[in-house]
């Protein structure tokens, strides 16, 4: 498995990471995910984790570490999973960054330890995958092929 290209860009206000942003994201091919941006678009969209956010917001008040950091990778995890980065405005403490690690820990036990069965469910044929980044989209496939196997008791809701 190839590994998907992921960066921070990191610098005081000023200091020409915008311009160098958009140079890097032209030039290599890559999503730009602005903290800020994300999280003021959310909040005008009154996502669940927009309106968490908004009382600070609307304060002038930094948004908790634990708050900003679920949000990130929530983006990162629902929005641009597949896609390679570069990540503004995060993180911005050392608590962020900590939680970065210990989620791309999480994610390389996973590869290593959860991957091999994968395979080894997958040659018994007792493996059937899904692919998706939301579960509104997944779970009607989901449905679809239980429903094939057993007799659901209600009717596909994804609500």
């Amino acid at each position: 498995m190839s590994k998907i290209f992921r960066a921070v860009i990191m610098g005081p206000p000023g200091s020409g990471k915008g311009t160098i942003s958009e140079w890097i994201v032209r030039d290599f091919s890559l999503k730009y995910l602005s903290c800020g941006d994300l999280m003021r678009q959310n909040v005008r969209s009154k996502t669940k984790l927009g309106l968490e956010m908004q009382p600070f917001m609307d304060k002038g008040q930094l948004v908790p570490d634990e708050l900003v950091t679920k949000f990130i990778l929530h983006e990162a995890n629902e929005n641009f999973k597949n896609d390679p980065w570069l990540l503004d405005g995060f993180p911005r403490t050392v608590p962020q960054a900590e939680a970065l690690y210990k989620v791309r820990a999480r994610l390389a036990a996973y590869r290593s330890q959860t991957e091999p069965l994968l395979a080894y469910y997958d040659k018994k044929k007792l493996l059937h995958e899904f692919h998706g980044t939301k579960s509104k989209e997944i779970y009607p496939h989901v449905y679809k092929y239980l429903s094939s196997i057993r007799q659901p008791v209600r009717a596909l809701s994804v609500d």
